[in-house]
């Protein structure tokens, strides 16, 4: 499977390569509005929403912000 998928790129570092707004507000952010909702805790969750959504934020400016070069 690693060797038929080695040159598969994740949507969302597509998106963020393509300067468009990420998907991360409707997947990691779900996870961590349903955690609250619950009365639980999803650092991780809430931490990659707000990184980037910061970048989403500033989409003509991800030139100078962030270059992924692994998507």
């Amino acid at each position: 499977v690693c060797q038929l998928t080695q040159k598969n790129r994740s949507s969302m570092c597509m998106d963020v390569r393509r300067g468009q707004k990420s998907e991360i507000q409707a997947i990691s952010g779900a996870v961590a509005q349903a955690a609250a909702q619950m009365g639980l805790e999803a650092p991780y969750n809430t931490a990659l929403t707000r990184l980037l959504a910061a970048l989403d934020a500033h989409q003509g400016q991800r030139s100078t912000i962030f270059q992924p070069s692994a998507c």
